[in-house]
């Protein structure tokens, strides 16, 4: 091979090798919603004083568009939309990239609705994954105030006023798991779940997410407990 030839292989090579995380982020059972797919997103707008980063899965790629939209003016926002669930081998070393994009002010993060699958999560470790989860985010921004958000109700396919009978005592189980290791690091709560289990009406049908009615209701709480935040701060 002779060095031009040799030249443009590499360069295939590591174009290949440069995929975003949005093209290696992939999980057939829940597609990414809204405009954005999987990935880390960083905002565009470098000006603003405050920093504010969203990490969660396609819930958050449903309402996304509406916190955007009502915080542009005030702060700069980061997104992490990813499939990665409690269980995924990869889950803190991807975290941990993310977090090198910061400090922030101000995380608000949520992790659940992918890991439901019998044998993906180890749930007698599943305090100590949320442990080393929160480690990761205050070593990354020390002075960030930490919201986390509950993962929200998984519905019967079909039936959004009944709560899957499989699925949910799974989501409901882990989410008070969570909230013993939340309560214990003094991490803001988001109680999305509590919001949606009154609200199931709002269900898509599909199980996991939710009609453009129940995405609004979720950015109003989304955005209601980031400006409070933002006022203390």
């Amino acid at each position: 091979m002779n060095n031009k030839k040799f030249l443009i292989a590499l360069l295939l090579f590591a174009g290949s090798s440069l995929l975003s995380n949005a093209q290696k982020e992939t999980d057939p059972r829940l597609h990414a919603e809204g405009d954005k797919g999987w990935g880390m997103y960083q905002a565009s707008d470098t000006t603003k004083s405050k920093r504010v980063l969203l990490i969660g899965d396609s819930i958050l790629g449903g309402y996304l568009a509406e916190v955007l939209k009502a915080l542009k003016d005030e702060v700069a926002i980061d997104y992490w939309i990813t499939p990665i669930n409690e269980g995924s081998p990869e889950l803190f070393s991807s975290l941990q990239r993310v977090m090198s994009h910061g400090p922030y002010d101000i995380i608000h993060f949520n992790i659940g609705l992918h890991g439901w699958p019998k044998g993906r999560v180890d749930d007698t470790k599943y305090e100590a994954i949320m442990q080393q989860y929160i480690d990761i985010l205050k070593k990354g921004s020390p002075n960030a105030d930490l919201i986390w958000a509950t993962t929200t109700p998984v519905t019967v396919k079909g039936d959004s006023s009944k709560l899957n009978e499989e699925i949910n005592p799974i989501i409901v189980s882990r989410n008070k798991m969570a909230l013993v290791v939340m309560k214990k690091n003094h991490v803001e709560i988001d109680d999305l779940y509590g919001l949606m289990v009154n609200n199931l009406p709002m269900a898509r049908g599909d199980m996991f997410h939710w009609t453009p009615e129940g995405v609004h209701l979720q950015g109003e709480a989304v955005i209601e407990i980031i400006k409070k935040s933002l006022s203390r701060k």
